[in-house]
């Protein structure tokens, strides 16, 4: 969860984001996006905490500075449903 997400120089990344703005890389590649996933009752704040609103996220519209072609980046692509975590491991609050 973040206003913004900047990635420099790395390589082979999964990222679930919720962003208020374009996410930005920089050198790198192999990264996959996904939507963060909806939080569980103890962390729903979070989001709230974090500034952002749930209805604004743009996860999937990443600026690639290696990329300026109007064509997709070959830097990073969306990462498929099938293969997202829903729960990314939180641990339990309890």
């Amino acid at each position: 969860l973040s206003v913004a997400l900047l990635g420099s120089t790395s390589h082979a990344c999964d990222m679930y984001v919720h962003v208020a703005s374009h996410p930005i890389l920089e050198h790198c590649d192999r990264f996959r996006f996904a939507p963060y996933p909806g939080l569980a009752a103890p962390y729903s704040r979070a989001f709230d905490d974090a500034g952002l609103c749930v209805e604004h996220n743009m996860w999937d519209q990443p600026n690639d500075f290696d990329w300026l072609k109007a064509q997709q980046s070959p830097n990073w692509c969306i990462l498929p449903p099938g293969e997202r975590d829903p729960t990314l491991n939180l641990p339990s609050a309890e």
